[in-house]
């Protein structure tokens, strides 16, 4: 058995002394909101702040897939998007209020810049970003969703040099992914015409 200390021989204990109010606590304080929490409630266009690109987190990380039933099934027939549709707005670094969920960005993602903006019964929707993902894998992680809420793959578009598409549609509604491997990481794009209502 040790030495026993002064103070507690005084039944006192040492406690470390709390934290300064300075730049530490301003700094736990002043964390950023994620997208989701940032856009909820508002209305009207949003304006770019010009901050720069952020790490977007989704909710859950993308299901592993084995086969092609996994893609196929359950499909949902619910509406890709539904009344009212959101306001017209557009940010640069995270997902935009009103934004689908289904086109989320995929896991390891940083967001560049996305955007919705209503016409007609019909959402248009972009999204630009990076993943650490192969562009395969963001291919996957993409038709994974798709296909679960009923929109069959069509023949790809025409693409750059270096670049791969996939195109899908269900009744009117129609969405693009474009990929391409830059840098050690895949850029990749979101492009959706998204009808209100069940197709």
């Amino acid at each position: 058995m040790g030495a026993t200390s002064s103070a507690e021989r005084d039944g006192t204990s040492s406690i470390a002394p709390e934290p300064a109010s300075g730049a530490d606590a301003s700094s736990n304080s002043s964390a950023t909101p994620s997208g989701d929490e940032q856009g909820e409630g508002s209305t009207g266009e949003e304006v770019d702040n010009g901050s720069e690109p952020g790490l977007e987190m989704p909710e859950a990380p993308e299901e592993e897939v084995e086969s092609l039933t996994e893609l196929l099934t359950p499909v949902r027939s619910g509406p890709l998007v539904s009344t009212p549709l959101p306001a017209a707005a557009s940010a640069r670094g995270r997902v935009v209020a009103g934004y689908p969920a289904f086109l989320r960005p995929v896991r390891s993602s940083q967001v560049e810049t996305t955007s919705v903006s209503p016409s007609a019964g019909r959402l248009q929707v972009a999204l630009a970003g990076t993943s650490a993902l192969a562009p395969e894998q963001v291919l996957v992680a993409f038709r994974t969703r798709l296909s679960g809420r009923g929109l069959q793959e069509q023949d790809a578009p025409v693409t750059v040099a270096g670049a791969r598409a996939a195109a899908f549609r269900r009744g009117d509604s129609t969405v693009t992914i474009t990929v391409q491997a830059r840098s050690g990481r895949t850029s990749y794009s979101v492009h959706a015409t998204l009808r209100a209502g069940r197709d």
